[in-house]
Formats: C-alpha cells, sequence, structure tokens
C-alpha cells in the first residue's frame, strides 16, 4: 500500500513487476499472463496483490516499481545461490533460457521444495517427533535437502517413520514385556562375531560392513535392538509349544550411521520372559 501510494504522488499510472530470478519465479509465471521479466505488470488502478503484484506466495521476494528502463538488475544463482548482474530488459524465459543444465536442475529442485514447503514442514515436525533429532535433521532446510537429495537415506528414515508411527496408532502390536527383554551374549560372541557357526558368522559379517558392529562393540548393538524393542511393532509367527514367536523389523543406524533394516526374531515363554532368537540385516526394496 505504501508504495502503491508513492506511485500516485509521482503520477506513474504503470507498474512494472521485477520477479526474483529463481524458484519463486515459476510460481509467478504461471499466475501472471505473459512474460514475468521487467515488463509492465498492471495500470496501478488495476494493481491486485497476489494477481500481478506482490505478496504473490509464501516467501515472496518480487517487488514492484516504476515503469522505467533498467540497464542492469541482480539475479541469483540457483546453484551457488550467489547474486550476479544481467541485462535490465531480459525476460525470466530468457534468463531460463540462459541457465546450464546444472542451474536449471537447481532450479526445479527449488521450486519443488518451496512449492512443498507447508507440507515438508509438516512432515517435519511428525518425523521428529517420532523419530528425533538424532535421526532427523533439527534444520528445516537440511531436512529438506536429505528430503530431496540423499534418496537412499530419506527411503529408510521413511520407511522407519512408517514403522514407529504404526506401533503409535496400534498399541496392541507391541513386544510383550519389551521393557524387561533379554539378549543373551553368546548371541554375538559364539554366533554372530565368533564362533563355529558359518551362517552366524556370514549374517555377523553383514552387520559390521553395513553398521560398523563386531566382536569388540557388540554390547553397543545389544543396546540398539534392546532400546528399539519397545518402538516397533510385531508380527506374530505362532507357537513352537514351548512359546510364542514374533517377528519385528527395526531399522538400525550404527557406528557408520548408515540406515540398515534388520529383522529381530523374539521368544515369549510367559508374560514374564521375552528374549531375543536369532536377528539378521535384510535388504528392503521401498
Amino acid at each position: 500500500m505504501q508504495k502503491k501510494n508513492e506511485y500516485k504522488k509521482r503520477i506513474s499510472n504503470d507498474v512494472r513487476f521485477l520477479f526474483a530470478e529463481e524458484a519463486q519465479a515459476l510460481v509467478v509465471e504461471a499466475l501472471m499472463s505473459g512474460e514475468t521479466g521487467n515488463k509492465t505488470a498492471a495500470k496501478l488502478a488495476d494493481r491486485a496483490e497476489g494477481v500481478n503484484a506482490p505478496v504473490m506466495h509464501p516467501r515472496c521476494r518480487c517487488t514492484t516499481t516504476f515503469d522505467m528502463n533498467y540497464v542492469q538488475r541482480r539475479a541469483r544463482d540457483p546453484l551457488t545461490g550467489r547474486n550476479s548482474i544481467i541485462d535490465g530488459n531480459v525476460t525470466y524465459s530468457q534468463w531460463k533460457e540462459s541457465l546450464t543444465a546444472e542451474q536449471k536442475s537447481a532450479l526445479d529442485l527449488a521450486k519443488k521444495k518451496n512449492g512443498n514447503g507447508a507440507r515438508d514442514k509438516l512432515q517435519h515436525v511428525q518425523y521428529q517427533k517420532v523419530l528425533g533429532r538424532k535421526v532427523v535433521p533439527q534444520s528445516f532446510d537440511k531436512f529438506q535437502d536429505l528430503k530431496y537429495n540423499d534418496t537412499e537415506r530419506w527411503k529408510f528414515i521413511k520407511l522407519d517413520y512408517s514403522r514407529q508411527n504404526e506401533l503409535i496408532q496400534n498399541p496392541n502390536m507391541a513386544l510383550p514385556n519389551a521393557k524387561d527383554a533379554t539378549i543373551a551374549d553368546e548371541k554375538f560372541t559364539q554366533y554372530l562375531f565368533d564362533g563355529s557357526h558359518p551362517e552366524g558368522l556370514a549374517k555377523g559379517k553383514i552387520f559390521t560392513e553395513r553398521l560398523g558392529y563386531d566382536i569388540n562393540n557388540y554390547q553397543d548393538l545389544k543396546a540398539a535392538i534392546l532400546c528399539k524393542a519397545e518402538k516397533y511393532p510385531v508380527k506374530y509367527k505362532g507357537n513352537n509349544g514351548h512359546g510364542d514367536r514374533y517377528e519385528q523389523k527395526i531399522i538400525l543406524y550404527g557406528s557408520k550411521d548408515t540406515p540398515a533394516n534388520v529383522v529381530v526374531a523374539w521368544f515369549v515363554e510367559d508374560e514374564n520372559k521375552t528374549r531375543m532368537a536369532s536377528t539378521y540385516i535384510k535388504e528392503v526394496n521401498r
């Protein structure tokens, strides 16, 4: 409104729209007819916020000015974030066409981040609440970088959230007596990381390569599994005549901070005795 009054004082009937040369400009381009650039957007009397004048969208950096010819103006490199000087008469399409393939890719990614901003912020809060800040970045910008740039890690984080949230929504799927569940040291010292069982040693080798656990720090793996036992749902696998068998799929990040899908088999002899029967890493397709 203040700018509009200034235009009236200076007897300027034409208002020119200046776009911000980055992802936001794509939104503007879709909202306005014709080229964006520095062409005249509207007569002063027709100026309408959100239609042909800022604010056009959340975090809008676009502005308006008097109808005049610009020799030069600034444009931001979508790849580096640095400003550069461009011809003042360049339109948005001309500016975009001048970008390299890498810059255009960065521009498209910035557009995606901006367009999904509101939904991503809600997701960021939800994921932090369930998974914690050790897994989900505290910074929203870093969260978006993770989501859109690290597809492999994001796959595991989505799966981790889905599983833990399933237990939150369905408490009846919890492992019986999870808080007091036990794991015998021999599962690690005489099977996974040492001993004479080729199958167990093969499983242990994968734990070492993927998560960094071995005979020297198996207690960390043991503690991680026991901690996760309370946070993930289980699937009942039947009774073998001596007790109930359950399967639990958890996500561990390990000492290497490289997430892995870990399957844990539990054996429940009675309501007070829950112990781990076996565990191994299994690749996931989703």
